[in-house]
């Protein structure tokens, strides 16, 4: 995957975008029934808002509002032929906050959520320093990271997304636990990069799909069925 394996897509509210491909059978269905498909991410900011209207990260991705919007709101966004293809899925985050243990990790079951800093990135040169490294065990707890970010080798340009046009911060799910405000976030250059939890940054979403078709298990195959349409990459 590099990018290039995505689909246009008009949002109700009238907005162009696109879905990029991330990941094949990456995420495990909420209904039990095995790995789902597909996952997609968003190739623009869909909205730009702050994950919590207060200055806290204190029950994680859990309990944020922009959590709560997503899946409200944010679904309301989605064309019909997507929506309802779309499948509910078990994201790990760290649903404390401010931690240093690994067990503040835990399950939500999500149909549309933020990617996590492990997701994004196995970058960990800079919370792998001796005042950092306690935490590292935190975000790779968080899930693994997407087959587009390690078949780019963690290139800032895949991650680089826009809001209304203009490049922009946007936002992960993963707090930081070394702080008790800020949520982590992806800088308008990619960088995977503090964010803060009373700024408005951009939302990318990510979303999975189940395939119509068997998946092979080696490399990903040229077309993926999506609805009642055959896309061709």
């Amino acid at each position: 995957l590099d990018g290039s394996q995505k689909k246009d897509v008009t949002l109700t509210d009238g907005t162009q975008t696109s879905v990029v491909i991330s990941g094949f059978r990456h995420d495990d269905r909420s209904d039990g029934k095995g790995k789902a498909g597909i996952t997609f991410i968003f190739g623009d900011a869909i909205s730009n808002q702050s994950m919590n209207s207060r200055n806290t990260d204190s029950g994680g991705w859990e309990q944020s509002q922009m959590r709560s919007w997503l899946s409200s709101d944010g679904m309301v966004l989605l064309p019909d032929d997507l929506r309802k293809d779309v499948v509910t899925v078990s994201k790990l985050t760290n649903n404390t906050g401010e931690t240093k243990s690994a067990s503040s990790v835990t399950a939500t079951d999500d149909a549309l959520w933020l990617y996590s800093y492990n997701e994004l990135s196995g970058d960990y040169s800079y919370w792998d320093s001796d005042s950092l490294s306690e935490y590292g065990d935190i975000f790779k707890a968080e899930g693994t990271t997407y087959q587009l970010f390690t078949d780019t080798d963690n290139d800032n340009s895949v991650r680089v997304r826009n809001y209304q046009g203009q490049s922009c911060f946007w936002s992960e799910r993963s707090p930081d636990p070394s702080d008790p405000v800020d949520f982590l976030g992806v800088a308008a250059d990619g960088d995977v990069v503090y964010g803060g939890v009373s700024y408005s940054y951009g939302f990318v979403p990510g979303f999975c799909i189940p395939s119509s078709f068997n998946l092979p298990v080696g490399p990903p195959m040229p077309c993926v069925a999506w609805a009642d349409n055959v896309w061709m990459d």
